[in-house]
């Protein structure tokens, strides 16, 4: 019954949350992410969700954990606005040329989709258990946010081991629970294809067991190239294994 702190893990329930929007219709993963701070700016208003998802919207970030003043530390525990860390970034190089893990771009992903919503009509903390959390049966998933009100996708969600094993399974069913489509069909797909700037290491918030072109050993050599996984700072880990069923 204990909650679990997710670090990391999170950036996969930020992605399952972008889904879930997706299959309802309220975006479209290769449009522009509409940022406010960037209306007018000829650079980062190309910058589209899919961009962000994949960790190549060529946004400079820091993820710096032993270096006190990094980026990273600075938008977990000083920023009022985690999201707007990144949204406030310079642009290194053009998206997609580029692939580099960033707690930033996962925040923004996170306060953009929250606004998305809003604008809508819909609260995202309701949205996330009414189309996910409460039809899997997974009512210990929180998810806190920072001191603006949005949820900080990058690193700070709870739950325990068997709600996150049920979300685990939820990919391992293509998104399908109980008969229930609540994810796209093909997402699971979608977020275990490598970006292309990855060397097959990371598709759209999720880890891959892939070897790299130039010799990179796969992260678990004993484990299927088909796994795919969360995985979060200090060792949590979800293992989704195709193959295997598990």
């Amino acid at each position: 019954k204990t909650p679990f702190l997710s670090w990391s893990m999170a950036k996969s329930v930020t992605a399952t949350l972008v889904g879930a929007a997706v299959k309802r219709g309220l975006l479209d993963i290769n449009d522009a992410a509409p940022v406010p701070e960037w209306e007018g700016d000829d650079q980062k208003s190309r910058i589209t969700w899919n961009d962000l998802l994949q960790m190549q919207s060529g946004l400079a970030f820091g993820e710096q954990y032993d270096v006190i003043r990094s980026d990273v530390n600075r938008m977990l525990f000083e920023r009022a606005d985690a999201g707007g860390v990144a949204a406030r970034s310079p642009v290194e190089q053009a998206p997609g040329e580029a692939w580099y893990y960033s707690s930033g771009t996962t925040n923004l992903i996170a306060r953009t989709l929250k606004q998305t919503l809003e604008r809508q009509g819909i609260d995202l903390h309701a949205f996330a258990q009414e189309v996910i959390f409460e039809p899997l049966g997974a009512a210990s998933f929180t998810l806190e946010p920072d001191a603006s009100g949005t949820v900080i996708g990058s690193s700070f969600v709870y739950a325990t081991a068997r709600d996150w094993a049920r979300l685990g399974q939820l990919y391992l069913q293509d998104g399908v629970w109980e008969g229930e489509r609540l994810l796209p069909e093909g997402w699971a797909d979608y977020v275990k294809t490598p970006a292309s700037a990855s060397d097959g290491q990371y598709g759209a918030q999720f880890w891959l067991n892939r070897e790299g072109e130039e010799g990179r050993e796969r992260f678990f050599p004993g484990v299927p190239e088909e796994m795919y996984f969360f995985a979060g700072h200090e060792g949590q880990y979800v293992f989704v294994i195709p193959d295997k069923r598990m």
